[in-house]
């Protein structure tokens, strides 16, 4: 079990979920209470920082970014001394974190921009499927099911003018030269592409209830948040895939809710990194499209629906479920992760 530094901790800020067995502490937000947490310590906390094996912001980076004295104080305590610090950044940002021998945790980045000393996180999801998965019978007409259930309309004309500008910047970006452009782009505009070409498709059907609204947080949600959920999880559960693509951060929450409860996803890449991609092969239970094919999604899925067979369509929802709770689940991935065999490569480095 390694050892951790903390130095201080802010009493109105949420501790990061490594540390909840140790530290405990309130959880904000909607369905943040559902997100499974670890039964027991699988780091000790020290208050002499000599001791440790590194130092551990006890805080979402996130949470911190206003704390300029406090980081700055922080990271050159653990220069000076020789040690790591290890950072969990989860949410939309991509942003570089400028802190000498740094080890960073976060959700969001893009392969072309990744540094080696980042890892990837899972979404922190809800374990949907933990009171048990069904198996999808594979379609007798050959058809594959595609679902999505949630935000692809604007609620206002305001809305819908701000992301048509930010359109037209990119497009003149890419005039210019820049290559990224398209993958930045945000989650709602790839949805507004994507759906209607598999809507119209009469190679795939469809199963979607758009939204106007951003239904997983407490201040942009517009139906009940129970309703809301039930409908969410039907959808995934009565699909054989589920469209998803990243939002304004670069991942897909929707992702991981679709493996929780043993659904494949149409998983489309806008150069995305995964979590413990040198661990899992996600091939064996991900339907992944490059954001450069986006337009031939009906044809690519229905190939593949084709190929599959009964028994390996049901192989693919079984380890969709597997890998998910023994890998991408948040209390499963932070056992994996905090271990000398998979964190004593970084600490060495």
């Amino acid at each position: 079990m390694y050892k951790v530094y903390c130095g201080k901790i802010f009493t109105d800020k949420q501790v990061i979920e490594l540390l909840r067995p140790n530290l405990n502490g309130p959880r904000w937000g909607l369905w943040n209470d559902k997100i499974p947490t670890l039964s027991q310590e699988i780091v000790s906390v020290t208050d002499k920082p000599d001791e440790a094996d590194f130092f551990l912001f006890p805080h979402d980076y996130n949470q911190l970014l206003s704390e300029v004295s406090y980081i700055t104080e922080f990271a050159h305590d653990a220069e000076i001394r020789g040690k790591k610090v290890v950072i969990f950044f989860p949410g939309d940002r991509d942003t570089a974190v400028v802190i000498p021998n740094a080890i960073i945790f976060r959700n969001s980045q893009y392969k072309n921009r990744r540094a080696i000393n980042e890892i990837m996180l899972p979404g922190y999801v809800e374990d949907m499927g933990k009171g048990g998965v069904s198996v999808r019978e594979k379609s007798t007409n050959g058809m594959p099911a595609v679902g999505f259930c949630g935000w692809a309309d604007f609620k206002t004309i305001k809305q819908g003018i701000s992301l048509t500008v930010k359109v037209c910047i990119g497009n003149f970006k890419m005039l210019l030269g820049e290559k990224d452009v398209l993958p930045r782009r945000q989650g709602l505009w790839w949805r507004r592409k994507i759906l209607p070409i598999l809507s119209k498709s009469r190679l795939v059907a469809s199963n979607f209830i758009i939204r106007t609204s951003y239904s997983g947080n407490e201040k942009t949600i517009a139906l009940d948040p129970e309703r809301a959920r039930k409908e969410y999880v039907e959808n995934i559960v009565h699909s054989d895939f589920t469209l998803c693509v990243k939002g304004d951060g670069n991942f897909s929450t929707r992702f991981y809710e679709t493996l929780s409860l043993g659904r494949v996803p149409l998983f489309v890449d806008t150069d995305c990194p995964l979590p413990l991609e040198g661990v899992i092969d996600y091939s064996k239970f991900v339907f992944r499209v490059n954001y450069t094919d986006y337009k031939r999604l009906p044809e690519l899925l229905s190939a593949f629906y084709h190929k599959c067979s009964p028994e390996e369509w049901k192989a693919m929802q079984k380890r969709a479920r597997e890998v998910f709770e023994n890998y991408l689940r948040m209390d499963s991935f932070l056992k994996y992760t905090f271990t000398k065999e998979f964190l004593g490569k970084y600490l060495k480095g």
